[in-house]
């Protein structure tokens, strides 16, 4: 329940737990493939080097206001510098850390994404087959769309779901289910923040 997660929150009890999930999956799928070799030492080398490149500009800039001879149009130079080395720390988040398997892997749940939005569902899917893939959809975001997709599906509630609620479709399961799991989800979140520095 939400109770359950405030309390264990509060306490601290998910924080390095959670923390130590998000690197072990990044480490598998970097294992896997998925990412290029050391993004985040990448990533910190781009602001090291933008930082390194504002403050060149700026200690040029301070130089050349006393040391410039009139017009102080080389300034402009040192000016040009720093807003080069913001780009640059600015755009660091944005440099791509997948690898080309990463880009096909993820063109392919893409894929799966756009087939549950345009298609009609096959026959031989049943129940089991909307659990199995619940858990992608939801981490994709088209969770609404594959439940819309099985609701003309007889639907009964897994046992692993408590609720006083008499659920009788996909829909009605993922609508009672999703403000759970968006609360669980920025909670994580927000601890990963504080312990993955």
């Amino acid at each position: 329940s939400k109770e359950d997660v405030k309390v264990r929150i509060a306490h601290g009890l998910y924080s390095k737990k959670v923390a130590a999930i998000y690197l072990n999956l990044f480490d598998l799928a970097s294992r896997l493939g998925h990412f290029v070799p050391n993004a985040a030492k990448i990533h910190r080398r781009y602001l090291i080097i933008g930082w390194f490149v504002v403050l060149g500009g700026f200690i040029g800039f301070l130089i050349g206001v006393w040391q410039t001879p009139e017009p102080k149009y080389f300034l402009l130079l040192w000016a040009g510098l720093m807003v080069v080395g913001y780009v640059i720390v600015k755009i660091a988040a944005y440099v791509p850390i997948r690898s080309q398997t990463g880009r096909q892997e993820l063109a392919r749940f893409l894929a799966f994404r756009d087939f549950i939005n345009d298609k009609p569902m096959p026959e031989n899917w049943n129940l089991d087959t909307f659990f199995e893939y619940l858990p992608y959809a939801w981490a994709m975001q088209f969770h609404q769309s594959l439940a819309q997709l099985f609701s003309v599906k007889p639907f009964h509630r897994p046992r692993w779901y408590f609720t006083h609620k008499k659920l009788s479709t996909t829909t009605e399961f993922v609508a009672d289910l999703e403000p759970l799991v968006e609360f669980v989800a920025e909670s994580f979140a927000s601890v990963r923040e504080k312990t993955l520095v």
